[in-house]
């Protein structure tokens, strides 16, 4: 199990939690996420398979690993093709898609 905060190199130093070198992966205030990574996709009617690219930078790579893109990646493919989804949505997402057909959408 990953720590909450494993990506921060220095969480004690409040300054330092203000720099984009301090944090091991792309972080959404302090860098741009064109700078580490490409996100390719292809869609055909209603199938969309993506390819997310690293780029050479470390922070690339430890985001990719950390948030298993590849498995979202693998997932796009499969269900391109008309196999299951293996990822598992999360309580929240099934509650949000229970509403969202309430409301038609």
């Amino acid at each position: 199990m990953r720590l909450l905060n494993s990506f921060v190199i220095n969480s004690e130093d409040h300054d330092a939690l203000m720099k984009s070198d301090n944090y091991l992966l792309i972080h959404p205030n302090f860098d741009l996420w064109d700078d580490h990574l490409t996100r390719l996709s292809v869609q055909v009617n209603a199938k969309t398979i993506v390819k997310i690219v690293c780029r050479d930078t470390d922070k690339a790579v430890y985001t990719h690993d950390f948030f298993h893109l590849e498995e979202l990646e693998i997932d796009s493919f499969d269900t391109a093709q008309g196999l299951e989804s293996e990822i598992e949505e999360s309580a929240a997402v099934i509650e949000l898609r229970k509403l969202a057909k309430v409301f038609g959408q």
